[in-house]
């Protein structure tokens, strides 16, 4: 798709350069702000987490803020969601990635589609896992945006962005209580996930990003 559709509003998807916080505690607390945004400007929002115990966080943070939302439990066909979408006012949904299953035949824009945001919420270690994301996300009927709000704390964030790379984003801006969104940085950081997918034959399931690294990723070789 070319710049050019981007440029004239003619595409159907967007995805934007991750942006992170030096905190996750502030990354949930602009999260909650975001979503509410969303929804104040009649926007869908998917919220999607990829470990169990980021998504009991998120559920969390949800109901500290009075932040309506529905949890999809099963899995779903990008078909059915575009329905669910259709018939319905701006929701929140929140869900694990798994349960999202895209369609095979491409989605053609409608001016009458609804506008949705697909929010993830951590970086998986494995690529495939994000990649099936957008994968979803792209086939999808309306206006999709996808990004990332992402914590320097993050487990699987300290993996792979090195000191240097959060000093380089303190002096473009990044402070204490702020968000920063970065191409670079989003590029660093799915590189070095390729080179961790490189190492990982046998996936273990974990509930949280730290078992999961303790499950499958030998310290010696973590980095």
């Amino acid at each position: 798709m070319s710049w050019l559709k981007q440029l004239l509003g003619l595409s159907k998807f967007r995805k934007h350069a991750d942006t992170f916080a030096l905190t996750r505690s502030v990354v949930n607390e602009q999260l909650k702000q975001w979503v509410q945004s969303c929804v104040q400007r009649k926007q869908h929002v998917l919220l999607l987490a990829h470990f169990p115990a980021t998504f009991e966080q998120i559920e969390r943070s949800l109901d500290e803020a009075d932040i309506q939302y529905e949890i999809i439990a099963r899995q779903i066909l990008a078909d059915q969601f575009n329905a669910a979408i259709a018939q319905s006012d701006p929701i929140v949904w929140l869900t694990l990635p798994d349960v999202l299953i895209d369609s095979i035949q491409p989605r053609e824009l409608n001016s009458q589609d609804s506008s949705l945001a697909v929010i993830v919420t951590e970086r998986h270690p494995l690529v495939e896992r994000d990649q099936r994301i957008e994968r979803f996300a792209r086939s999808l009927r309306g206006r999709i945006e996808l990004g990332y709000f992402l914590s320097l704390e993050d487990p699987v964030i300290r993996q792979v962005v090195n000191p240097r790379s959060i000093e380089l984003l303190k002096q473009l801006g990044l402070g204490q209580n702020d968000l920063i969104s970065s191409h670079m940085t989003s590029r660093i950081v799915e590189r070095m996930l390729r080179r961790i997918s490189e190492q990982v034959s046998n996936e273990q399931p974990a509930d949280s990003p730290e078992q999961w690294f303790e499950l499958n990723l030998p310290a010696d070789v973590a980095h």
